[in-house]
């Protein structure tokens, strides 16, 4: 029932789009056929008791699908190249409730680069949408020391944190 429901939401939708003008060509139809397939793998998890590894490609193909569609309407007036940090996003998206289901070290080494994916992609976002004036290489060119700050401070926020213990003299 939910298969069939989840197709006839998906569809309906799709088609909704069609008949209201939003979606013009018969072609712009075709990531729907995308979300559906993401659809299908997160029942056969949830439902199926399938492989966990299919949550991070269904999930991702939902987002892809539903973005693509949403693109395909003619909503967003830009160019499809300024939209390239969007699938890093969907990646980190997915990647996170991937480690979500996870357990232990596990869940960790899932979550921590799926949070670094989603900020990385919000921060090459915010140059290809032009929020921020400058260029990505003017941006990196002028402030790349500031990696060195942070990585200090970490370092030694994280020393502080796991406290000093005996390093035979050793740094």
């Amino acid at each position: 029932m939910l298969i069939a429901g989840s197709i006839f939401l998906v569809a309906g939708g799709a088609l909704l789009l069609r008949t209201t003008g939003f979606l013009t060509a018969n072609l712009s139809l075709w990531p729907t056929v995308i979300v559906l397939i993401g659809l299908l793998l997160l029942h056969r998890v949830y439902f199926k008791n399938g492989a966990d590894a299919h949550i991070f490609s269904g999930i991702f193909l939902i987002l892809a699908g539903s973005f693509l569609l949403v693109l395909n309407t003619g909503v967003l007036e830009s160019d499809f190249k300024q939209f390239w940090p969007l699938f890093m996003l969907f990646a980190g998206v997915s990647l996170f409730f991937f480690g979500l289901k996870k357990t232990g070290g596990a869940r960790v080494g899932m979550i921590i680069p799926a949070v670094a994916i989603i900020l990385l992609s919000l921060f090459f976002l915010l140059f290809s949408l032009q929020i921020v004036s400058m260029s990505l290489r003017e941006f990196v060119v002028i402030w790349w020391p500031g990696i060195l700050v942070f990585a200090g401070a970490m370092l030694i926020v994280l020393d502080i944190l796991m406290g000093r213990r005996e390093r035979g003299g050793k740094d």
